[in-house]
């Protein structure tokens, strides 16, 4: 799946809520919604937040 620049995801390898900054190959750029440095992910490692997670975290969905 791919997942488009500004979408909330949660990297399950981790449980963190993240948002997407780009693409490099095959692999998602992410990071955190307060800022902090970006951390690469395989695609199927994601999914789409839901609007609960993310207002929880503070962030619009």
């Amino acid at each position: 799946m791919t997942y488009r620049v500004g979408a909330y995801v949660v990297d399950q390898r981790t449980g963190t809520l993240a948002q997407v900054m780009g693409h490099i190959g095959p692999r998602v750029q992410i990071r955190r919604p307060d800022g902090g440095r970006e951390w690469e992910a395989p695609p199927h490692a994601l999914r789409l937040a839901t609007r609960d997670e993310c207002i929880a975290a503070g962030v619009r969905p």
